[in-house]
């Protein structure tokens, strides 16, 4: 099956030659249990990387191998149905409020036992996964008819959605779905009325809240980054 929105071909790129640190790679190692079009192109990467470092050559990407390399055409695929986990082992869920969630392998191996959820706003909470560096992974959690304040981001955000959708002035964004933010960017993410949504999030900044009293627990983000 095909997700709406993917990686771009350079961070996959560098994904397979193993250039990202942990907190970068595990939503991108995510996204491919999700999508099998990226999981591919991951693994002619990989073999035409490890290929280039038997015979000494320059490493280039592939240049028959299955894929759409137009990344407009790429971004444009419909969401027909909702992309699901094949093969899943049934020790791989999240619990959280009450629900039992299907996550990838590579999220459960994140954590050992259980996840320590904490309230944030307004029908969110999150879970921290793991921190390197400037790097934060968290997993969040937004409860249906939720809207998390209009934000921008001082830095990267990878996230990838584990379950449910969400929306913003950019798109619409479903399970599998991977989105990439930098510095430039502004949202306010929404939730369905009747539908919550889990995320795995990779920041390497505070978040900056730029509208109403959300302004106020601006100093508060900055303790996630001491």
């Amino acid at each position: 099956m095909s997700c709406a929105h993917h990686p771009s071909i350079s961070l996959l790129e560098a994904f397979a030659k193993g250039e990202l640190s942990a907190c970068w790679s595990v939503p991108i190692a995510a996204h491919t249990e999700f999508c099998s079009k990226c999981r591919n192109l991951v693994h002619s990467l990989e073999s035409a990387l490890a290929l280039s470092e038997l015979g000494g050559d320059e490493f280039s990407l592939p240049e028959e191998i299955g894929f759409d390399f137009d990344l407009d055409s790429i971004m444009s695929l419909p969401q027909q149905e909702k992309p699901t986990l094949e093969g899943q082992a049934s020790d791989s869920v999240v619990e959280v409020n009450g629900q039992r969630i299907l996550v990838p392998r590579v999220i459960r191996h994140c954590y050992k036992d259980s996840l320590n959820w904490s309230p944030a706003l307004n029908k969110l909470s999150f879970a921290s996964l793991g921190a390197e560096s400037e790097s934060r992974l968290y997993l969040i959690h937004i409860g249906a008819g939720a809207t998390v304040p209009q934000h921008s981001h001082r830095g990267n955000e990878l996230t990838l959605v584990l379950d449910g959708q969400y929306t913003d002035a950019m798109g619409e964004y479903n399970t599998g779905d991977f989105v990439q933010l930098g510095a430039n960017h502004s949202h306010s993410p929404q939730t369905a009325a009747n539908e919550g949504c889990l995320v795995v999030s990779m920041v390497d900044a505070p978040l900056h809240f730029t509208e109403g009293w959300s302004r106020l627990i601006n100093p508060l983000s900055q303790l996630f980054f001491r």
